[in-house]
């Protein structure tokens, strides 16, 4: 059997126990839409537009017993980091240096002629590369 796609993109979800500081590194800090936020029986959805995926961030009413492993992306297996095509990885690391939501883990290196990468992580410690393909910073 083939999986068969009705949408060609993944969307993701994110559960935190830390929805105000996620809400603002995602809508505020990293510029993403916010679009309707969704209540379902046990929990809550605020959802961010990405190109064409959906980034969500789930709060249970009832706190989740067991956390994620943090830290840098050797530090557990699993899902351990997202990657986001940017055109403004200077503009994106700048508001993670000045705003009190997200950090810098990786500063930009390139890793090959025009195309730079940097780690990110949101409130919780998630990481996030950024990549920018074409120019200099």
């Amino acid at each position: 059997m083939t999986i068969v796609l009705s949408k060609p993109v993944v969307d993701f979800g994110i559960v935190t126990t830390n929805p105000d500081r996620m809400t603002e590194f995602y809508g505020t800090t990293m510029g993403l839409p916010q679009l309707d936020p969704i209540r379902m029986d046990g929990f809550s959805i605020s959802r961010f537009q990405l190109g064409d995926t959906v980034l969500k961030v789930l709060v249970y009413d009832a706190e989740p017993t067991a956390t994620a492993a943090i830290g840098g992306i050797g530090n557990g297996t699993g899902i351990r980091y997202l990657t986001i095509s940017v055109a403004n990885l200077s503009e994106l690391l700048e508001a993670c240096r000045t705003s009190d939501t997200g950090s810098v883990v990786d500063e930009p290196v390139e890793v090959r002629p025009g195309a730079w990468i940097a780690f990110v992580a949101d409130p919780d410690g998630n990481i996030i590369e950024l990549v920018q393909r074409g120019g200099t910073l």
